[in-house]
């Protein structure tokens, strides 16, 4: 299949994965309309973590996760708001940010967005 993809031109590739990704999508539109269990809050919260609908998602959806996983940041939402503040900080610029790598593989690029430095060589995103 590399071969294959490699002879196609780069809009061509751009397009075959836009359209395996609308597959995915439609695919899981269907299952959440069959499978109620899939209505579950968590799949709400989900798209802070999909980097291209970063800009649509709340800061909730990020509180979700650290109060359900408090060991995501070793905090207690509660009694460090000066984290909580960090955060949101960390959120926004993850929201505004044009350099953010473009992959197709989601592990791929929150492991290249984890090492993405400030002007000052400090880790832009913990």
């Amino acid at each position: 299949m590399k071969a294959a993809l490699a002879k196609l031109h780069e809009d061509a590739q751009h397009e075959l994965y836009e359209n395996i990704l609308q597959f995915y999508v439609t695919a899981y539109q269907y299952l959440v309309k069959k499978l109620p269990c899939l209505h579950d809050e968590l799949y709400k919260h989900c798209k802070v973590a999909y980097v291209h609908l970063c800009v649509s998602s709340k800061f909730s959806s990020v509180i979700y996760f650290v109060d359900r996983h408090k060991w995501l940041l070793e905090i207690q939402r509660i009694n460090d708001t000066v984290s909580m503040d960090q955060l949101e900080k960390e959120f926004t610029q993850y929201q505004t940010a044009v350099d953010l790598p473009q992959t197709y593989r989601a592990d791929v690029q929150w492991h290249m967005i984890s090492d993405i430095k400030d002007t000052l060589g400090n880790f832009k995103y913990r």
